[in-house]
């Protein structure tokens, strides 16, 4: 991560795993890292590179300016398989995936046809009252 060429719009990170604190902006500069770099430090087929790369999906197609029925179709073929690989890391790797956001991905397909794109409302302000309402 420490190596990763700086580019405009990307939040450098140099440490990931040593970090203590990170903002919700920290954590999409890091899902903006090419999952390349990814895949070679983790074993081949590992669930954590297709989770990754089924939130780097759901995150570039829900954050377009204009989303398509057909894009809002493709999403909701990515959820459940994003949900199995999640259960799966919870089961294999103690992970808890019962938090808020976590939990919005639920509501994502309704909110987008509600609502349309995600500029007007997100689940990033106000991230400390989360903390509180746990």
């Amino acid at each position: 991560m420490d190596k990763t060429p700086h580019w405009h719009g990307l939040k450098h990170v140099k440490a990931v795993t040593s970090t203590e604190f990170m903002d919700g902006n920290s954590y999409k500069g890091i899902l903006k890292i090419p999952l390349l770099f990814i895949v070679d430090l983790l074993p081949a087929n590992s669930v954590f590179v297709h989770c990754i790369r089924l939130l780097d999906i759901m995150g570039a197609i829900v954050g377009l300016r204009v989303i398509r029925e057909d894009q809002i179709k493709y999403l909701e073929d990515c959820l459940p398989k994003y949900e199995k690989y999640c259960i799966t890391i919870s089961h294999k790797h103690d992970k808890n995936f019962n938090y808020p956001k976590h939990h919005n991905l639920i509501h994502l397909l309704e909110e987008l046809r509600a609502k349309g794109m995600t500029d007007n409302y997100s689940t990033r302000p106000g991230k400390g009252f989360q903390q509180e309402v746990q």
